[in-house]
């Protein structure tokens, strides 16, 4: 699922640049931050897809795990864990309200039968938590491979959601870090917040990312929040409605690169015939005074 993912997002990020959209920002949520790394030029393509296959195939053979959103703060659902003696870990802090939670099934069970709302993750293996510790060397082995670049955009770090701006790299521990400890989106958001973008563009299968951007906060609620692809659409309908509606804001599309192949020209519209008539009204002469 690892390598098919980056080469689904990588191939998006390229599509979007044949059309005239480059990111000035790039963010990633996890397994996802492996392409939102290539976007910002700190990884090449194929090293990126050969990461994400090995992190993936070492991922495999960790031990069967469970996750689970918990609608709660982070802190608050940390100290519950450690009053309950769960075996579990904080995956994620997705957004203010909502924090992922990893570990043992019976665990999640157990904390879902508290006081707190939760909702279980469609996941077989517990990410971000102990279960990846005895593969943590093969990750991190696989890492030391990566050619590392500088950057050429901003990467919001999934570490600690500060950002790593052009002409910075990434250290050579983060992506065995990254695999274990918790991704602080919601840190990512924040500082992507104080950016002011103009539109928010994902490049995932579906929209799973949008909806955690429209709910941080204030700052990012009524921004342009676009999907390249819907799990319902087979076509190119949903790219086009993006495109559209960064046309709309004002984002420079590259036409010619949308219409790349498709035998169509650039022509010129008629003119309007007007007649040439006039409309003014005709100042009325002001009576000579006695």
């Amino acid at each position: 699922a690892q390598p098919a993912l980056f080469a689904l997002q990588a191939g998006l990020v390229a599509l979007w640049k044949s059309w005239g959209v480059v990111p000035d920002i790039v963010l990633g949520h996890s397994a996802g931050e492996i392409a939102a790394a290539a976007a910002a030029g700190l990884i090449g393509l194929e090293d990126g897809v050969r990461f994400a296959a090995r992190r993936g195939a070492a991922m495999a053979d960790m031990a069967p795990g469970a996750m689970a959103m918990v609608f709660a703060p982070a802190p608050e659902v940390a100290a519950l864990i450690a009053a309950r003696q769960l075996p579990l870990s904080i995956a994620a802090s997705n957004c203010p309200n909502e924090t992922v939670v990893s570990g043992e099934a019976k665990a999640i069970v157990a904390l879902a039968n508290g006081s707190l709302k939760t909702k279980a993750l469609a996941v077989a293996y517990a990410f971000h938590s102990s279960h990846v510790d005895p593969v943590l060397e093969r990750i991190a082995g696989a890492a030391g491979f990566l050619a590392q670049h500088p950057a050429e955009r901003t990467l919001l770090c999934n570490l600690d959601g500060l950002a790593l701006t052009p002409g910075q790299r990434l250290p050579r521990n983060y992506w065995s870090r990254q695999a274990r400890e918790p991704v602080a989106f919601d840190r990512a958001l924040m500082a992507l917040a104080a950016a002011a973008p103009t539109a928010c563009i994902e490049i995932g299968p579906r929209p799973a990312l949008l909806p955690l951007v429209r709910r941080s906060g204030e700052k990012l609620a009524d921004i342009p929040c676009l999907p390249s692809l819907r799990a319902d659409d087979t076509g190119l309908d949903t790219l086009h409605q993006s495109v559209a509606a960064l046309y709309r804001i004002g984002v420079p599309i590259d036409w010619a690169g949308l219409h790349h192949g498709r035998g169509r020209r650039r022509i010129a519209v008629p003119t309007t015939p007007f007649e040439s008539r006039r409309h003014w009204i005709e100042a009325t002469p002001k009576p000579t005074a006695v």
